[in-house]
């Protein structure tokens, strides 16, 4: 799962898609799935959590710099981890 990189998961207070992602993920460990949560420092869920940039950025929200910066670094991890030839097709 990729968290936005504003606020962490689950949110201190409002927060959209946080709200959802975190007993998303919660509910994918309790039925036996390996979930990777990558998202803001200071997320914390049952799944494995990956922070990607170094904290969070609400005042930022919406500015794409920071959120293009936190997905091509969870799409570069995850390349990173993936088997050899697992991704190539």
């Amino acid at each position: 799962m990729v968290a936005p990189p504003w606020i962490s998961v689950p949110p201190p207070g409002y927060g959209g898609i946080e709200a959802v992602i975190g007993p998303l993920c919660d509910a994918l460990v309790e039925r036996g799935h390996d979930v990777t949560l990558f998202a803001a420092p200071g997320s914390s869920s049952t799944a494995r959590v990956e922070p990607i940039l170094p904290r969070t950025y609400p005042n930022n929200i919406e500015r794409a710099l920071f959120e293009v910066d936190h997905v091509a670094r969870v799409f570069a991890r995850i390349e990173d981890s993936a088997a050899p030839g697992l991704l190539s097709m």
